[in-house]
């Protein structure tokens, strides 16, 4: 670390590539409300004008710093900070984004006002491209904790705050040189540095404040379209489950968290199958190990995992003209829609198609005796020999029977759909 007079605040700006954005980011720091700090911009090889920017802010401003670096990634950019950096507690901003005046003085005061504080968080909003401004996740009360791992769960849970680098102040002890060394380059590194210096920190404390602007624009890197490296995200947080196993709370928020990622990486990949089959099935051994079998996720999330990591009945090979089809055939009156299964999947369907205005015509049972014993349905149900072949009909049923109930009706009945593929396409 540089020797010199320990500041209140290091502002940490990776650059690569943001002349357009960097001049409007660094102004909005320079007017916080506070004035013992320091902003380190980390010109990461830029190839555009950024890094003469830098040097002309810092020309500007004597609480400017600037290292020009070759290009190493988000990682290298935030380490050489960390190392050419004074403040007692550091904090990150990306160079496209820009924050509020009192952000930083409100971050500060509880690490004076309420003795060692190793973590001040924050929240955030998202300034849209249509000028809108939103809040993923909104709190109203202050929290404090004194054990990190809760604090870990309440971050995975995602109700109060996120796992963004951003929007938090960090004390500097908290980033050892075993920390960097491990800092991985890669999606999900945000995730992966919180989930390493909290359980380290001896008290946490979340404000609801929302000073932290994330700026959606068509040259962010939030509109990257998939790719394999996207895929680190799930690995790291299965080797944070795979480390904090014993500790329930966590486990939950990070199945729900593990679920979210797989639902969308495992859609993207199956629509460019077989390209990514070495993928695929690292992610199918990682859903098989922590979400299937895990009673903390919801029993309707886990059926949708099961229906997507089974290729072998096609699943995997939906197609979004199909479920076009469907909508054609419902909206034109060309075809009944019906929900074959009674029981939690097929009314948690019923319900779904019910919150998005579509009225299924009944329910479909297997034979009469089934028929005698349903109760509490506000939909006529039905035998499934009284159903004409070109009606629609949405398997709302548990994985195995899925399979069976395809398997006998598929010669009889072309217009079959596994409804949790129906909702993962709506």
């Amino acid at each position: 670390m540089l020797e010199s007079k320990m500041l209140d605040l290091s502002i940490l700006i990776p650059v690569y590539n943001v002349e357009n954005f960097l001049e409007r980011c660094v102004n909005s720091i320079l007017h916080q409300t506070i004035n013992n700090f320091e902003i380190v911009l980390v010109d990461d090889g830029s190839t555009d004008k950024s890094g003469k920017i830098c040097d002309w802010l810092a020309k500007k401003d004597k609480r400017i710093k600037v290292i020009h670096k070759e290009n190493g990634g988000l990682a290298s950019a935030r380490i050489a900070g960390i190392k050419n950096s004074a403040g007692k507690y550091i904090g990150f901003v990306d160079s496209d984004d820009y924050v509020d005046p009192t952000m930083f003085e409100q971050l500060l005061k509880p690490t004076r006002d309420c003795g060692h504080v190793d973590i001040s968080i924050g929240g955030h909003v998202v300034d849209q491209m249509d000028g809108r401004i939103t809040i993923p996740c909104k709190a109203h009360e202050s929290q404090v904790w004194i054990d990190g791992i809760s604090a870990m769960a309440e971050m995975f849970k995602g109700d109060k705050f996120v796992w963004s680098l951003c929007d938090k102040i960090y004390n500097r002890d908290l980033f050892t040189d075993d920390v960097l060394a491990c800092w991985p380059n890669s999606h999900g590194e945000d995730t992966f540095v919180n989930s390493v210096v909290m359980p380290k920190a001896k008290k946490i404390i979340f404000q609801p404040i929302y000073g932290y602007h994330y700026c959606m624009h068509s040259e962010s890197m939030m509109h990257t379209n998939f790719n394999p490296s996207k895929l680190a995200t799930v690995y790291i947080v299965a080797g944070i489950m795979e480390k904090y196993q014993d500790y329930p709370s966590l486990i939950t928020a990070l199945s729900n968290q593990l679920f979210g990622y797989l639902l969308t990486y495992l859609k993207n990949m199956q629509d460019e199958a077989p390209k990514y089959d070495v993928e695929l099935d690292k992610c199918r051994t990682i859903a098989q190990k922590w979400l299937i079998n895990n009673n903390s996720l919801d029993l309707f999330k886990r059926h949708i995992l099961e229906v997507l990591l089974l290729d072998h009945v096609g699943f995997l090979n939906w197609q979004q003209s199909e479920r076009k089809k469907l909508e054609t055939n419902y909206y034109c009156g060309q075809k009944k829609l019906y929900i074959y299964g009674t029981g939690i999947y097929g009314r948690r369907t019923a319900e779904y198609l019910e919150k998005n205005k579509i009225k299924i015509d009944g329910f479909v049972v297997s034979d009469y005796e089934h028929k005698k014993i349903i109760e509490n349905i506000n939909y006529p149900v039905y035998v499934i020999d009284q159903i004409n072949t070109d009606a629609n009909i949405l398997l709302g049923l548990g994985i195995e029977n899925t399979i069976t109930v395809i398997e006998r009706l598929r010669g009889k009945y072309k217009n079959i759909y596994p409804m949790c593929v129906f909702l993962l396409c709506c």
